[in-house]
């Protein structure tokens, strides 16, 4: 509907599921959904840009799925830190931002990141991941990829060929990494960026020259 935002109001409640299908621009504020208990699914979709501020689901410790459409543009810092109960997160490809430590210490089982536009990743935005990620994909429209996944635990990663950059150290120490997939488009890879992973193989294109 109408609805533009949502403050504070259901910190600490029992919902148990949440679907918001905002059709106008629309923000969920600082907390909103906070240290409620019960919750255990969201789901995000409309047509109107959603933004998700800091801190909107910290210590909902039953979380497990998180459905964010393409109409989520932003999601802010420590926007899921620490729901270790999270496991199945979708992303749409209207994200531009993700904030520092937003989901620092989930279980998400894979991650695929492709918005259709640039996106910008702030610091252990997927850091400190407790489960093994099985898969991470980075594409569409991303352009660089910092080290936003320290102490994490992934096992293949996919590079589109948007990638132009990456970070030094971006994946140092994920010694779970057996697996890697490099787009086209690389132009930069960091120091250290695989350093002491678990890759035996990797398949550099022309477009690499540093």
């Amino acid at each position: 509907g109408g609805l533009t935002s949502i403050p504070a109001v259901f910190v600490g409640s029992h919902i148990v599921s949440l679907t918001l299908s905002p059709s106008v621009s629309f923000s969920l504020n600082v907390s909103a959904f906070a240290h409620n208990a019960f919750l255990s699914s969201v789901h995000f979709s409309g047509s109107g840009s959603v933004s998700i501020e800091v801190r909107s689901f910290v210590g909902t410790t039953s979380l497990a799925t998180v459905s964010l459409g393409n109409s989520v543009v932003s999601i802010g810092a420590s926007a899921f830190e620490g729901v270790s109960a999270l496991t199945t997160l979708t992303l749409g490809t209207g994200l531009t931002s993700i904030g520092a430590r937003a989901f620092y210490g989930t279980s998400i089982d894979a991650l695929s990141l492709t918005p259709s536009a640039d996106c910008t990743l702030g610091a252990d935005a997927f850091s400190s991941i407790v489960s093994s990620i099985a898969t991470v994909e980075l594409g569409g429209g991303l352009t660089s990829i910092p080290a936003v996944f320290v102490g994490s635990h992934i096992v293949s990663l996919v590079v589109g060929n948007s990638v132009l950059t990456i970070a030094a150290s971006a994946f140092e120490d994920l010694s779970t990494m057996t697996s890697v997939t490099l787009g086209s488009g690389l132009t930069s890879i960091g120091d250290s960026a695989f350093k002491n992973t678990s890759v035996t193989a990797v398949s550099l294109g022309n477009s690499v020259v540093s």
